[in-house]
């Protein structure tokens, strides 16, 4: 078995999950990672990597052994995106075409519903301060 099979079986057995539970979080078919794991698949494209990396919260420096450290890397202190909502745009890139459209498209509508309650929260806020202020 290869360093790329041993530290994806390592990092799945730390979780406590089976190979297809990995499988399944990773998106890719059970068989596949059997060989992987077995070191009899070695060739394995960047896709797969990724995916499987990101389900055990992990990098692929790490996985093919570039790296000892097997915590993924943080997201720049100077960066204008917060780590969570870095984390949702992660996940949402890695879901299927059609699925990625669907969810887009219902949080599109869901920001233009938040976009008219901040807009009628301003607005009462308004009234009210202009009611307290009438009021002295």
């Amino acid at each position: 078995m290869g360093i790329l099979g041993s530290r994806i079986m390592s990092a799945r057995e730390a979780k406590d999950w089976t190979q297809g539970q990995l499988a399944a979080y990773a998106h890719v078919n059970r068989s596949y990672l059997s060989l992987i794991e077995r070191g009899l698949r070695t060739n394995v494209g960047s896709d797969h990597l990724t995916k499987i990396a990101h389900a055990l919260k992990t990098t692929i420096d790490y996985l093919v052994g570039l790296t000892d450290d097997p915590r993924p890397l943080p997201i720049a202190q100077s960066s204008p995106i917060p780590p969570d909502v870095a984390e949702v745009a992660y996940r949402i890139q890695h879901l299927s075409h059609p699925v990625r459209e669907k969810l887009l498209e219902s949080f599109a509508s869901l920001l233009d519903t938040c976009d008219i309650v901040e807009k009628e929260m301003r607005k009462d806020k308004r009234t009210v301060t202009e009611m307290r202020t009438g009021d002295r």
